[in-house]
């Protein structure tokens, strides 16, 4: 068994990853006399270099599942979701562009784009814009992020550019910030969400020659005290002083938080199926209970939390899933119920064609009194 998963190892590394052939064959051998096979060794070199010159037959005689390494229940789902050519499309990109992409969001309201350009180039790092939001970029360093200066200064926050996309959303869709504006993020952690709005805020202050963010509440939070102490580490590093954090589920209704918010969002707790290139071992572990149990779960968040919009306000939802049950079904049921809400806006990003994480949101507007 383990030299059968030290096979296992080698043969990944030789047709998936960048690892030079050489290198994880002597490694693989290694790995072989390490845990006390050194007499299987020259066993284990000759079925890897055996591997390497059938590679390209060996991978032809791949199912199209089993090239997107999708178990069956999963990859069913997603053929019934999306069809068999993108579903293809889809477990491709979760095999390579997803896992060496970096993607950074500039704090546009501590930063321009040629100092934070030049910052990162005198470190020898670089960064490119995503072209989806247009404060994203996608970094490539050799050093360690929390090395940089641009990171110690607080002018960049790592975030998928379908998340920003979110952000941008939201400030478009509230073009102006009353005195009484307020927003909550009742799933907040790690606060990449209501950080991307505070800066957002901010910026528009600035341009607006005012200064800090007129008396706009922000409120974070999470359902235990380790998720909103790393919301506050962010708070802390980015240097929004703004945004409040505090420990709250967001299944338990608030009555002092009843209609006072201008936006609420809640991107809740989901199956995690558009970030499988992150979070591979989800392919191996989801269910169908898993999903059916996730969605009830939904519906209790946002059910409570559609109670704290105030008139004319927005909801948010959001996910990082691509199952449609927990996306869209979810927002049109919730619409069904809700006849005092409509749709605004929203977009699903699908990896490979956005060349993003797989992320959903919805904006459902609040009709004014």
């Amino acid at each position: 068994k383990p030299v059968y998963l030290i096979l296992l190892l080698g043969i990944y590394e030789l047709f998936f990853l960048d690892t030079a052939p050489y290198a994880a064959v002597s490694e693989s051998v290694k790995l072989a006399v390490k845990k006390g096979f050194s007499g299987m060794k020259n066993y284990v070199n000759g079925v890897l270099r055996t591997a390497l010159r059938e590679k390209e037959r060996l991978l032809s005689e791949l199912s199209p599942r089993e090239r997107i390494s999708f178990p069956p229940f999963l990859y069913e789902k997603f053929v019934e979701w999306y069809g068999e050519e993108e579903t293809i499309e889809i477990g491709s990109a979760f095999l390579s562009e997803g896992r060496s992409r970096l993607t950074v969001r500039r704090t546009v309201s501590k930063v321009g784009e040629e100092a934070f350009l030049q910052s990162l180039s005198e470190e020898a790092a670089s960064a490119v814009p995503t072209g989806l939001a247009g404060d994203t970029y996608e970094l490539v360093t050799k050093r360690p992020l929390t090395a940089l200066s641009a990171y110690q200064k607080g002018w960049f926050y790592v975030q998928d550019a379908s998340s920003a996309c979110l952000g941008a959303a939201v400030a478009a869709a509230k073009p102006t910030v009353s005195t009484d504006f307020a927003v909550l993020d009742a799933c907040s952690a790690p606060g990449g969400k209501i950080l991307h709005l505070a800066d957002l805020c901010r910026k528009r202050a600035q341009n607006e020659g005012r200064r800090g963010t007129l008396s706009v509440r922000f409120l974070a939070l999470d359902v235990s005290e380790a998720k909103v102490q790393r919301i506050r580490e962010n708070i802390e590093r980015l240097g929004f002083p703004e945004v409040r954090a505090r420990v709250q589920d967001g299944r338990i209704f608030v009555p002092a938080f009843e209609q006072t918010f201008s936006v609420v969002m809640t991107d809740v707790p989901c199956s995690g199926l558009g970030v499988l290139s992150r979070k591979p071992d989800i392919k191996e572990r989801i269910s169908e209970q898993d999903l059916q149990s996730l969605t009830a779960l939904q519906t209790e968040i946002l059910e409570n939390n559609a109670r704290y919009v105030k008139p004319g306000g927005l909801l948010v939802y959001s996910t990082c899933t691509l199952d449609p049950d927990e996306n869209e079904g979810m927002v049109s049921a919730f619409l069904m119920r809700h006849p005092a809400f409509h749709l605004k806006e929203e977009r699903l990003f699908l990896p490979g064609r956005d060349r993003t994480d797989g992320f959903y949101y919805a904006l459902m507007e609040r009709e004014a009194k």
